[in-house]
């Protein structure tokens, strides 16, 4: 007699399928944050515009958030940023300081991602997103001054002009990511 040996049949739903990031994937995760902390080192103006460096941040976030099949990209250029903002100015430096709430938005946008924004064809739900996440930011800061009652920078006079002026920094950063990912594509190689 002929016995056929197949194999056990596995259940897909229960263990999603999850591509392994090796070494060099993770490695330009922590690239992409370090190249974030050099632009914001270079890039601090002072405009007296509370959040312009979310169009930076949002930008890098959503496009390594495209290019990456990592589970935790946008979380992982966080890393990334810190050691750069370090190394950049000796640890001595505000981008320091703010890497929490840095982190919380590059989270909220993985989160998201893990919930199916990925699908996401509307450059609308993408500004959505990305202007929800960073002004997360200030309402961060605003939470945590008011009950500790602090009076600090921009948050001195209160919180809805730097929520605004966040959400719409955050939104054009995360559209700009999103055309400049996709203006990758087109053209033959992702970034």
């Amino acid at each position: 007699m002929a016995q056929s040996i197949t194999s056990s049949p596995t259940n897909s739903a229960s263990k999603p399928s999850v591509p392994s990031v090796g070494l060099a994937h993770a490695a330009a995760l922590f690239g992409v944050g370090a190249l974030l902390a050099l632009i914001h080192q270079a890039w601090d103006f002072h405009l007296k515009l509370p959040g312009h460096y979310g169009l930076v941040w949002m930008a890098g976030v959503m496009m390594t958030r495209h290019w990456s099949p990592a589970r935790w990209a946008a979380v992982g250029t966080v890393f990334g940023y810190i050691g750069g903002t370090a190394l950049l100015t000796h640890g001595a430096h505000a981008g320091l300081m703010q890497t929490p709430v840095y982190a919380l938005c590059a989270l909220v946008v993985d989160a998201a991602w893990l919930l199916g924004a990925a699908r996401m064809r509307s450059l609308a739900l993408v500004a959505l997103l990305g202007g929800a996440a960073f002004m997360l930011k200030p309402i961060t800061v605003y939470l945590l001054a008011n009950g500790l009652d602090l009076h600090l920078g921009t948050l001195r006079f209160g919180a809805v002009f730097p929520i605004i002026t966040h959400f719409c920094f955050g939104a054009v950063g995360a559209v700009i990511g999103t055309l400049a990912h996709g203006a990758s594509v087109h053209r033959g190689r992702p970034l």
